[in-house]
Formats: C-alpha cells, structure tokens, sequence
C-alpha cells in the first residue's frame, strides 16, 4: 500500500518492462531469458518484478547474493535462480536447501560444495565460469575439463551449465567488436572440448544486454538481461544502434516528489551549503524533500532541470542530504504540492541524462535510488 503523504516515489511502469521483455525475447529468437534481479531489480524492486518474471514465463532468475535469493524463495519464488558472486563457504547450507544454483570457478569450491551437498542429501545445480576476458569471476579456460569432469565424478553436483561474461559487447569500436567475437570463440571451442570428452554442458550462456542486441552468435542456449529489461540500454553508442533499427526500449521507473515550500528570494542572497549559487535577480525558491540520500546526487547540480507541470526549473545551490532546491524565477506558475519529476518514460530526462551530468552510467543511478523512496507499481 502506498503512503499518500509520502513526497518520495518511484512509479514503476510494468507494460514498461513487459514491453521490453518482448523485445528482448524477439532479439532472442526463442532462447531461454535468464533474467538479473540483483540489487533488488536495478532498483525497481525485485520481488515484484520476478513475479512479472514468472507470469512472462522467463526461465531463471539471476541474483548476486543467497540473500537476495532467499528472499525471492521465501514470497513464493519458484523458478530456478542463479547466485552469480562467489560466496562464503557458510552460505553453501542456505544455497543448497533453498534449490539454488551457483557458478563455481574452482576445484576447493567444488570440493566443498560436494561435501555440503552429501551432507544435507540434497542435489545441487552448478554453472561453470569461465573467464575469457572480464578478468573477475571464472577459471582459465585450460582448467574447464578437469573442473567438469571433477564435478561429473560428484554424486550431489551437477553441471547445469556452462558461462561468461562479455566485458564489451555493448561496444561498436571496432577493437572492442574484435575482441567480443574473441571472448564468443574461446567460449565456443572450450565448450567444443567438454562434448568431444562426452560432458555435456548443460546451458551454454554469455549473452548481456549489449550482446542480446549486437552479437546474436553469442546468444547459445540462454541469454542474461540486466539493464535492457528496465529499459536502458548498455552504452549510448548501443542505444543509438537499437533505436535506427527501431528497436526501441522503454524507460520502466519514474522519479519524483512533489515541492513542499516556496519562498522569495532576493538578489544578492544565497541558497544552501557553502553559497555556491547566489541570486543574479529577485526570485522564487522551490524546495523538494529529496537528497542525496534518496538517490539525486550532489553531482546534479548545477546542471539537472527537473519537470514541474511540463515546465522545467534548474536545481540551485548544493543538494543536501534530503533536500534541494530550485530556482522556479520571478513569474513562476508553481504552488507547494505541485509534482516534481526527475526522470522517467513521459518525456523530459530519463536516468541517462543524470547519469551524463554525473560522468556514470544508468545502472548507477538506479540501483542507487534510496530506501526512503516508497515504489508504486502500475499496470
């Protein structure tokens, strides 16, 4: 239930996200969707938007901490979630009895797992990384048939499947092109190995969000959208690439509040911490009960406008950490509980504009949307 006097909302469009899931599923051409539901969604809420998940018949779900994904199990979760981080040995009992899978990069992590797996006498999915250029999360690709055959020789593992992860695939740079295709072909010939040997891989995954767009030869049996499933694409230059081609994503969070307090100020005074900004003329102040601990940076200003009944009004003075202001001028049409948008799908910026003013990505600025901002999920 929302909270009507709460001045801090994130509106979640869901025909948004299906919107983009179909996309996604139509660049796919039938390949299983594993979807990233790590930090809480991208910030828009993982519960709900796994639930969204599981009506759209997505086949995993992909988490970076047991925590989240025990979270997901306990509100009625079902369907095959993926732990992508390397966790702690004391985590392996929670993994295991919640039916999670996990990817593994290393014989002790194995071994381990194996015997937590016994000991509980439960069976458990393993997805084997390789690292064929992200240089994070993965074994070399020379040890993938000892670790595969080491985990086919385990009575309570098994090989579920096999991935990577593309450090460029967003990229149109020719080199970075270049080097995607080789991270896709290293990927490919391991895989080759372990079925010339009679282990099959299981799932064969590597596809992010730009390749699902860019490189279709990496989309094997699974891909694994993150951002584009909210709405963003990976990079500007991707983004610009999708959008000639009309395949076009659509912004799922709106952000807003709503101003509390206007007041004139006079030429000559000043506005907020350390009077960066001082009035060139008489005008009017507008304050807003969001700060940088909901999410809008300190970075922001100067530099954001943000939307007040289609009109926008440049943010002053520094942002404090639950307030900021904004010069609304000497003629302003503005009246306290007017709507206050920041980003969003309606026209006006969208989190690649902060993000731009912010020398960041999208990802950022959404996952970075404070607790205190209450979300309202619409149909």
């Amino acid at each position: 239930m929302i909270n009507r006097m709460n001045n801090k909302i994130a509106t979640i469009y869901l025909q948004n996200f299906r919107d983009n899931i179909l996309e996604i599923q139509k660049q796919a051409l039938g390949k299983k969707i594993c979807l990233a539901v790590k930090a809480d969604a991208y910030g828009h809420g993982a519960l709900k938007i796994a639930k969204e998940a599981v009506k759209l018949g997505l086949d995993y779900l992909a988490v970076s901490t047991v925590e989240e994904a025990v979270f997901l199990r306990h509100n009625d979760i079902h369907i095959p979630i993926l732990v992508l981080s390397i966790i702690d040995e004391s985590e392996y009992k929670n993994l295991i009895l919640h039916n999670l899978s996990l990817v593994v990069e290393n014989f002790e992590q194995v071994k381990a797992l194996s015997a937590s797996a016994n000991a509980l006498g439960k069976k458990l999915g393993v997805h084997l990384k390789i690292n064929t250029g992200m240089g994070r999360v993965g074994c070399k690709p020379s040890d993938v048939l000892p670790l595969a055959e080491c985990i086919k020789e385990m009575d309570m593992l098994r090989l579920e499947g096999v991935c990577t992860h593309l450090s460029v695939s967003d990229s149109l740079l020719p080199e970075d092109i270049a080097f995607t295709k080789k991270q896709i072909k290293l990927f490919e010939d391991t895989i080759k190995t372990l079925e010339q040997e009679g282990i099959e891989p299981g799932l064969r995954h590597c596809a992010n969000s730009g390749a699902i767009f860019l490189h279709p030869d990496a989309h094997f049996d699974m891909v694994r959208p993150g951002i584009s499933a909210y709405g963003y694409y990976a990079s500007v230059e991707l983004k610009d690439f999708c959008e000639q081609k009309n395949n076009c994503l659509k912004p799922v969070m709106e952000l807003k509040s709503k101003l509390v307090k206007i007041f004139p100020l006079s030429k000559g005074d000043s506005v907020s911490y350390g009077r960066t900004w001082i009035a060139a003329e008489d005008t009017f102040i507008g304050l807003v009960p969001m700060g940088y601990e909901d999410g809008i940076r300190r970075c922001l200003s100067p530099g954001l406008e943000v939307k007040i009944n289609e009109r926008f009004y440049p943010i002053v003075g520094r942002i404090c950490m639950d307030q900021l202001m904004l010069d609304l001028g000497k003629n302003h049409s503005c009246r306290a509980g007017d709507e206050v948008i920041f980003f969003g799908p309606n026209g006006g910026n969208t989190a690649d504009d902060l993000a731009k003013l912010c020398k960041t990505i999208s990802y950022e600025l959404l996952c970075g949307i404070g607790k205190r901002v209450e979300k309202m999920y619409l149909d």
